[in-house]
């Protein structure tokens, strides 16, 4: 079968991304393929060759699988990975911030039979809503769209992915009670969107009403007929749900705190979030990738980077800091061009570390000073500033119930009135999740474009797009004074991650870390039984040893894993250094 005749009606220039995505030899439109996934898997090598160690025993046979991730080549290979260990029905929910990914990767879901796979994204309007993607769906009737359109109406990015995704979970727990024998469900997840719903739920034990009422979730008569014996989430969730593996920081420390709140989780979590490679390694890769994604926005606006002045919100992180390495490399005044803001300034944790990890809260030698807050450094620094990278997750509440902010409209009124930036631009760049980043700013930005004038400016905002290539890579939103002033605020991939707008992490670098997801995967199905509590890799034995690129292994005792920055045990470990 020529498979890729399936594509061949995309436009010239689409099928030419496919071929850069995908990376094929140049005679690819030639090839014969027998799975159409099987060259994703073989792109990914180390994900590969865990699937090779564990494919005679088929781990996940009897497993059915929901997969909640982005929309890349790499993890269309780590999919495949699952089919290749027995796993017959997978349902994933692709996360989306590349417009392109769609268009390219579509093709090549829709020739894997229905049964074995089926696959869901949301497409967002220009009036910033969202809805189900009904020309991606597959199989297109799988849904009720219109129902879930309804559901999800006037909703947050978040709430509708969580909405999606449990419509897609009490679907799949119902399927596992009508199948002989009865099956379990497990969700691989890359941001925690459904382990604490579920956990929460059960743990609460609330009505399956309740739980549908609660997030969003459209009626579905049918499933709901087939659970109809069980009284609450706690027992349907004890019952079909085998555990949940997550990928991500965030995703981890919404677990945890759920874990916290109840002193246990309703089902095990195995999680990669905190490891060394997923913190440590990793981290290099979504540095550079951020940094290319403005270089690119910039060009395309006539603009370079090394004439920026750069502020890094998040500048003790993981990413933030080598964010900070980077650009040191790159701009003319070397750490004269760059400040940090990061809320571990001035303070130490008590709380213990892996021996491999080096401590947050130590100072960054790549930049001329910190502070904790944006607004605290110093007049003549924020005046200049044109480009701030917010790498922090976004917003952290106090256990106080209070807020630490990245940024608020009054960073903004301060650039509109005493900024002095090149060109009077100011460019906000998101290295984290979702668009949680800069949620005042993006609320207060758009409020304004909608009233159209604010004080003295009239406001108007368009896309950020290259004249040369078409594509789009932000939004602009300029604001004109009353005495013909123009000063511009620049959001780069629509207030989305930067690291996303292209490729995410390499596939050399991004390789090593599914494959660990995967490894993981197949640890928490060959332990169902164990402890309902989150095991970490490179910190739970169980979760360690054994699993690919471990930094200790054997891991002979249990470290104690980070707490949750907003929560009350984070903030009864900090100690003032000032």
């Amino acid at each position: 079968m020529m498979f890729l005749a399936s594509v061949s009606n995309l436009e010239a220039s689409e099928h030419q991304c496919l071929r850069s995505q995908v990376s094929f030899a140049k005679d690819v439109d030639k090839m014969e393929i027998g799975d159409p996934l099987d060259t994703f898997l073989e792109k990914v090598v180390r994900v590969n060759s865990v699937t090779r160690k564990h494919e005679a025993d088929q781990p996940l046979a009897g497993i059915s699988v929901l997969f909640v991730h982005h929309l890349t080549r790499e993890c269309l290979g780590t999919v495949q990975a699952l089919r290749k260990l027995g796993c017959k029905d997978i349902r994933c929910q692709f996360l989306g911030y590349n417009a392109d990914a769609a268009k390219v990767f579509g093709p090549f879901l829709a020739e894997v039979p229905d049964a074995e796979l089926k696959a869901y994204k949301l497409a967002e309007g220009e009036d910033g809503s969202y809805s189900i993607d009904r020309a991606f769906t597959k199989p297109s009737d799988a849904l009720p769209a219109d129902a879930l359109d309804e559901a999800m109406k006037g909703k947050d990015y978040l709430t509708c992915q969580r909405s999606l995704a449990s419509f897609l979970s009490m679907g799949m727990l119902a399927s596992c009670e009508t199948s002989e024998p009865p099956l379990k469900m497990i969700v691989i997840e890359d941001g925690g969107y459904m382990a604490p719903l579920l956990n929460d739920s059960a743990l609460r034990e609330q009505s399956l009403a309740s739980f549908r009422k609660e997030n969003s979730v459209a009626e579905d008569k049918d499933t709901d007929g087939k659970l109809a014996s069980f009284s609450d989430m706690g027992e349907l969730v004890q019952k079909h749900l085998g555990g949940t593996v997550e990928h991500t920081r965030n995703g981890y420390d919404k677990v945890q705190k759920v874990y916290l709140k109840h002193g246990k989780l309703a089902r095990p979590c195995f999680t990669i979030a905190i490891s060394y490679v997923k913190t440590q390694f990793e981290a290099l890769s979504v540095a550079d990738t951020c940094i290319n994604s403005l270089t690119n926005a910039l060009f395309s606006h006539g603009r370079n980077l090394r004439a920026r002045d750069v502020c890094v919100i998040g500048s003790r992180g993981n990413i933030g800091g080598r964010c900070i390495k980077a650009l040191s490399n790159r701009l003319n005044g070397t750490t004269t061009q760059i400040v940090g803001v990061d809320l571990k300034v001035g303070f130490t944790s008590s709380e213990p570390r892996p021996v491999w990890e080096p401590s947050p809260y130590n100072s960054v030698e790549d930049c001329l000073l910190e502070s904790r807050k944006f607004s605290d450094l110093p007049v003549e620094t924020r005046k200049k500033t044109d480009v701030i990278f917010g790498i922090t997750g976004g917003r952290q509440q106090k256990a106080d119930g209070s807020w630490d902010e990245t940024l608020v409209p009054k960073d903004i009124d301060f650039w509109l009135t005493e900024g002095e930036s090149k060109y009077n631009e100011l460019w906000l760049v998101s290295g984290s999740t979702k668009t949680k980043e800069f949620e005042l700013v993006k609320s207060f930005v758009e409020g304004i474009v909608e009233e159209g004038q604010y004080g003295e400016y009239t406001v108007v905002s368009e896309n950020l797009v290259d004249s040369l290539t078409q594509r789009d890579y932000g939004q602009i939103y300029t604001f004109t004074s009353s005495c013909g002033k123009v000063k511009t605020l620049i959001s780069v991939t629509d207030w989305k991650p930067a690291n996303f707008m292209f490729y995410g992490v390499p596939t050399e670098d991004i390789d090593i870390i599914l494959a660990q997801l995967v490894d993981v995967s197949v640890r928490l199905v060959n332990n169902l039984d164990a402890n309902n509590q989150v095991h970490a890799v490179d910190y739970d034995p169980v979760a360690t040893n054994g699993i690919i690129e471990a930094k200790v292994d054997p891991l002979k005792d249990e470290v104690m894993v980070p707490s949750p920055p907003d929560t009350q045990a984070a903030q009864d470990s900090l100690m003032t250094i000032w």
